[in-house]
Parts: C-alpha cells; structure tokens; sequence
C-alpha cells in the first residue's frame, strides 16, 4: 500500500479492475494497450501480472513464457507472548513459523503437493491439519495456540523457481516482463523493478538482472532456486 499510494502521489495513473484485451503493435514494436474501458498510447508494456502473466501475455500476444499459478495456503495465530525469535523453515517437511514483532502471532504454512493451476480460493482441512500437527511438533506450546484465520493464494512459479525479467529479441520492441517470482516476489520487487526500469530507460542490462532474462527457458541456462516456501 505504501508504494501504491507513493505512486499516486508521483503521477501514475491506475486503472483499477480494468482487465487487459489487446495489446497493440505496429511495425514491431508496441503502440498501445486496451482494456473494455481504456485505451492507452504507448511505446512500452510490462507484463508483471503475477500468477496471470503468462495468460495474459498468451492472449495479446501469443508469447509464451513459463509462468504458472500454484495456490498456496496459509494461516495466522492469536497474539501470544515472544516465543519464536527468528524465522523457522523446515525444509523436511517444507513448513515455515515465523512470530510477528507487531501483535506477536504466529504465522506460517506447509507445503503440500498439487495445488497447480487457478483453483478456487479456499482453505483445505487437509492443509490446515498438516500445518498444525507438523508446527506442534516442532514448537510443543504452540498446541495451546488458538488458529485465528486461513486463506490461500496463488504463487507464480517458473521451472527453475527463479523469477524473470527483461525481454527476447523475438517479442516486439517494448515488450518486457517481470515476474514469475515464485513466492519471493514481496522482498524482490522493489529493486527488480528498479532495474527493469533502467533497462527500459537506458537499455542497460545490469549484471545483477542479466541471469534472469527469459533467454534462460531457451537456452536451458536455468537457475535452480531450491528454497522455496
């Protein structure tokens, strides 16, 4: 919300719930971008839709880039007094605590297997007894701990669990994408946004951006990220 309101605050523009149709494009380069109810001029898009990135960049303009929707749950404790002083990932059972500094609940998950594809929102009392059992076991004195609320989301996941940014030569001229972050997208946005814009501006390819170019999916050049939660 911060940077949503600082934006705002720059100029930005945000057409809010206003899904992307077309996306136009003359003599190989982009020129606009249209939804049902706005039609902009431009001579640059970013695909940076999340879970959606790879539908929405298939659908305007056919490219397909390796970014699907895997949902994940998740759940959050009643405020108890500081017993978990630093973030726990069980790579075992693939679950993760963590306690909030703010109201000291506990909040976590487990990964489970499934879960591809744009399922419906929800929580699962298979997931919810998982993450409970497997969190008692781990931390005994949380089995007194009342679970306040669950709910689900999705991530967007790419072959290598490494996110994507920049462009191919293939796609028109102002085309670029970023995303497919794979549940790091919160720490990892603000500075990949940063450099993605340098290399709109400039056409600078830092060394730090260069990895995760799409040329990856073809070359095979992939970067295996194992820690994923």
């Amino acid at each position: 919300m911060g940077y949503y309101e600082r934006a705002l605050d720059l100029g930005v523009r945000v057409y809010e719930y206003s899904e992307v149709k077309n996306v136009g494009v003359e003599g190989g380069r982009v020129t606009s971008v249209s939804s049902s109810d706005v039609f902009v001029r431009t001579k640059n898009v970013v695909f940076a839709a999340g879970a959606w990135t790879g539908e929405v960049m298939r659908k305007t303009l056919n490219i397909e880039v390796p970014i699907k929707p895997v949902r994940r749950e998740i759940g959050i404790t009643e405020p108890v007094r500081p017993i978990i002083n630093t973030y726990i990932i069980d790579t075992e059972t693939n679950l993760y605590l963590g306690q909030t500094m703010r109201g000291g609940e506990i909040l976590g998950s487990i990964e489970l297997e499934g879960g591809e594809g744009f399922l419906p929102y929800g929580n699962t009392l298979t997931w919810l007894t998982a993450w409970a059992r497997e969190a008692v076991k781990l931390v005994p004195s949380l089995g007194r701990v009342r679970i306040m609320r669950v709910w689900s989301g999705y991530y967007e996941m790419t072959p290598d669990h490494s996110h994507v940014m920049g462009r191919l030569s293939a796609w028109p001229e102002g085309v670029y994408v970023l995303s497919g972050f794979s549940g790091h997208g919160f720490m990892f946005g603000p500075y990949a946004a940063e450099l993605l814009a340098n290399y709109i501006a400039n056409g600078v390819v830092d060394p730090v951006m260069k990895p995760f170019l799409p040329d990856r999916f073809v070359t095979g050049n992939l970067i295996k990220e194992l820690l994923v939660i």
